[in-house]
């Protein structure tokens, strides 16, 4: 690690997801210490460097799972086929990302990162396609 790069504490979101488990796994290669956080995170083996953490993006106040973090990832998405009981793609991709941004804010995290897998075609209509639009 270079002189001038700063070592982070990071709370991945979605953190044990695809995409989630290579970045928490490079994150903690290059000496940040992280924070994987699902809904189940014990449900996927993660070294025993990374912290797991189980966190739901649809409980509207998610300060204390962010607070103490210098960033914030957020990763969280359902597959564009799949309608899980409970949750739909509003409430996880609209209303899950606004509840990580209001925390994020309340905490004072000055870095937050947003991925999203897709992108937004306006002729598509449907509720995946809605819920990233929106």
């Amino acid at each position: 690690m270079g002189s001038l790069e700063t070592v982070m504490d990071v709370l991945v979101a979605g953190g044990t997801g695809f995409i989630g488990q290579s970045l928490c796994r490079g994150l903690t290669d290059r000496g940040h210490t992280v924070t994987a956080a699902a809904r189940s995170p014990d449900e996927i083996p993660l070294p025993d460097t990374i912290e797991t953490v189980a966190m739901d993006v649809t409980n509207p106040d998610l300060t204390s799972f962010v607070e103490g973090h210098d960033a914030v990832v957020n990763l969280v998405a359902l597959p564009s086929h799949k309608q899980l009981p409970g949750r739909s793609h509003r409430t996880v991709h609209r209303d899950g990302t606004r509840h990580l941004v209001q925390a994020s804010e309340a905490a004072t995290i000055e870095r937050f990162v947003q991925l999203s897998g897709l992108g937004v075609e306006t002729d598509v209509q449907t509720a995946y396609f809605e819920a990233k639009r929106g």
